[in-house]
């Protein structure tokens, strides 16, 4: 679950460095997207206080079975986050691949019809 936690923030951090970097979004779509990571990156410090107070003695009176099958749920709930994480990512990237794809068409359309 930790390991997780630091790949979704370092998969993050990477995509927000490189929507900045991006001509292709605007400052609104840069601030949408950082929000979007911003959210989900506290969503999972939700989870790992939830996992602390699991694995903290005293801090919760459970059964074994309980406290495992809440471990369980904090885990598939990290990795619905991480994949989310990683399609959020690539379907920005896909974006701004998209329109790189229309302004190399557009410069082409303009040279071959003689215009600047």
């Amino acid at each position: 679950i930790i390991a997780m936690q630091i790949s979704i923030a370092k998969q993050s951090a990477n995509a927000i460095k490189s929507f900045r970097n991006n001509h292709h979004f605007t400052p609104t779509e840069i601030n949408y997207l950082q929000g979007v990571f911003t959210s989900l990156l506290s969503a999972c410090a939700k989870n790992l206080d939830e996992l602390l107070n699991l694995i903290t003695n005293g801090n919760l009176q459970m059964k074994d079975d309980e406290r495992i099958k809440a471990i369980d749920k904090i885990y598939i709930d990290m990795q619905d986050k991480q994949q989310f994480a990683r399609v959020f990512s690539n379907n920005a990237a896909g974006l701004s691949i998209q329109r790189s794809n229309e302004e190399n068409d557009i410069i082409i359309s303009k040279k071959l019809n003689g215009l600047k």
